[in-house]
């Protein structure tokens, strides 16, 4: 198999993907022996730092959108452009995937399969897996942030990425964690920062609704104990219907299909987490459209309220 060193590749491509700084790019066969109809192959096409195709300038080290054989939309790296003419032009590209592409993975030592918790919409992993195309098949250039997560928090817009997964060994780098969960960020949903400076830490909206939840679970269940043992002393009362002379039957109370969900709260109860500039965080447990609970957000873990 041939192999090409890609001077473009940018350090930051490598170190995503833990790859040293001499990564080679290696084709795949089949790629390998495009030619065009003078007889040309990739290897002894001209390399250029640019193409322009329907009045869109593709770079090399840029993004762009492909169609596929199948009709979809994709998104590359562009690594080089080769042409023997200007009718006849090849593009290699590094491909972006989509999360719930990536098929089964592992991370942090951990076996994973496709999109989790904290891949927003738009976000892509990049990728060691490269192929050389035709450059009719580029649609238009595109913006695609890298998220470096060294801020406070998520700013992007559009298409983004921070991670990369090697397709060779099918490992996903990691992300930076936050919160009680210790999973990532997703810049789609919302975070609170705990106030108390000795603790600080940063907790997904969506954890905070889930413990909440789970106290007015708890609470409930209580509450239904607490009606059983009273149901339990009213039937020691030996009671009898004047007209029949017998005892009147009681209505069996079936366990609630909830209760044998796994994490039954998290679909019985509904949050709303209200956290405006100026105003003291609290959260709202509602169950079928009526208030079950509000008060102050606590922090699952310093157990201090939010301020």
């Amino acid at each position: 198999m041939n192999r090409l060193a890609c001077p473009n590749l940018p350090v930051s491509w490598t170190a995503v993907l833990h790859l040293s700084p001499g990564f080679i790019i290696e084709y795949p066969e089949e790629g390998m022996k495009i030619s065009d109809r003078l007889g040309i192959s990739w290897e002894k096409m001209k390399r250029y730092k640019s193409a322009k195709l329907d009045n869109h300038q593709y770079s090399v080290g840029s993004f762009v959108e492909v169609a596929t054989s199948e009709g979809e939309c994709v998104v590359a790296y562009i690594l080089e452009v080769r042409a023997s003419d200007k009718n006849h032009v090849s593009v290699g590209v590094a491909w972006m995937y989509r999360p719930k592409e990536l098929g089964k993975y592992t991370c942090d030592g951990k076996v994973l399969e496709g999109k989790q918790a904290y891949h927003g919409a738009s976000e892509l992993i990049a990728s060691n897996h490269v192929d050389i195309i035709p450059a009719l098949s580029l649609i238009q250039p595109v913006q695609v942030q890298q998220w470096r997560e060294d801020g406070d928090d998520a700013n992007v817009e559009g298409y983004y990425w921070r991670q990369g997964v090697n397709i060779h060994t099918k490992e996903l780098s990691s992300a930076k964690k936050y919160c009680i969960c210790q999973s990532p960020e997703n810049p789609d949903e919302k975070m609170l920062c705990c106030t108390n400076e000795e603790c600080m830490v940063w907790i997904h909206y969506r954890c905070i609704a889930n413990i909440t939840k789970k106290t007015a679970w708890e609470n409930e269940i209580k509450r239904l104990k607490d009606t059983k043992v009273n149901h339990d002393d009213d039937d020691k009362q030996d009671i009898t219907t004047s007209e029949t002379g017998m005892r009147p039957k009681r209505q069996v109370c079936r366990p609630f299909s909830y209760l044998q969900a796994e994490e039954p709260w998290r679909k019985l109860f509904q949050a709303h987490i209200t956290a405006e500039d100026g105003t003291k965080p609290s959260i709202l447990i509602s169950k079928g459209g009526e208030k079950v609970s509000e008060g102050p957000i606590i922090c699952p873990k310093c157990d201090k309220s939010i301020d």
